[in-house]
């Protein structure tokens, strides 16, 4: 039974990585996409980190992965997509990129809670 299990996780962590691949994005990209550092997301493809439920949904969310391919195989791959690519509109989307400054909004935000409670106290 634990061959079996062995398979399977080995499946998974190759169908991950082979899709990660297919989007064209580094390991750094990628987990940067679902809120991890490169070494975490690595840990994850590597086998050494379990893939969470939460990491399912927020691939899902960023990228219209199918969590039903990454954990069984079960196509399509990537979910109906109801947007148009940024190179189909014109422009290049850094993902790293764009969770760095979606990370500097969220520290600003707290900034700002901060000066606002020491005016209200």
């Amino acid at each position: 039974m634990k061959v079996m299990e062995n398979i399977e996780k080995d499946s998974v962590l190759l169908r991950l990585r082979l899709l990660r691949e297919e989007l064209g994005l580094t390991q750094k990209q990628f987990g940067e996409a679902i809120m991890l550092q490169r070494t975490s997301y690595a840990s994850i493809e590597q086998g050494h980190n379990a893939l969470t439920e939460k990491h399912l949904k927020l691939m899902e969310k960023v990228f219209r992965i199918n969590p039903e391919y990454i954990m069984k195989g079960l196509e399509p791959a990537l979910l109906r997509k109801d947007y148009a690519e940024p190179e189909e509109v014109g422009c290049v989307v850094d993902i790293g990129e764009l969770v760095k400054k979606v990370r500097e909004l969220e520290e600003d935000v707290e900034m700002y809670k901060g000066i606002i409670k020491k005016i209200l106290h």
